[in-house]
């Protein structure tokens, strides 16, 4: 997989990692996690089977 360089100001970053090891969330299961809510958001019909697209259960993803 290729890295994307992101310029991210350091205090958002910060925020970020902190916000995390708060939820005890990886930094990808708390952007799955946003964008999932995003999505229902603004289409109430849209369902995201988690077990169905990973094999996992969300305890197991959101722990790393």
């Amino acid at each position: 997989m290729q890295e994307i360089g992101f310029d991210c100001p350091k205090d958002l970053a910060q925020k970020f990692w902190i916000a995390c090891r708060l939820q005890k969330m990886t930094p990808g299961a708390a952007l799955r996690s946003f964008m999932v809510e995003e999505i229902a958001a603004a289409d109430p019909g849209f369902q995201y089977d988690l077990r169905a697209a990973t094999g996992k259960d969300a305890s197991d993803v959101a722990e790393g």
